[in-house]
């Protein structure tokens, strides 16, 4: 299947696995960094509004795997999950 075929009929979930297992075993830090596409306006196509779905369920698997997530809103970082080994952002 062609990678722009998942956004019609296809599936990502393979890849979005994938990732997430690499996540998972990478044994160094590591920063990842990721629109938040909830505080956005919602798409007008159902290709567009299916990204988005994806890319929402995506990050919050990623944010569940990780040790601290932080939201940047116009440029202050803002706490969403701290780390208990880190005592400021």
């Amino acid at each position: 299947m062609n990678r722009r075929d998942a956004w019609s009929a296809g599936s990502v979930a393979g890849d979005v696995d994938d990732m997430l297992a690499a996540v998972s075993a990478f044994g160094s830090p590591l920063i990842l960094v990721s629109p938040e596409v909830g505080l956005t306006v919602v798409p007008a196509t159902s290709s567009g509004r299916r990204f988005a779905d994806e890319l929402g369920a995506l990050n919050q698997r990623l944010a569940a795997r990780c040790d601290r997530v932080v939201l940047v809103v116009a440029g202050l970082p803002v706490p969403i999950k701290p780390s208990a080994a880190v005592s400021g952002i």
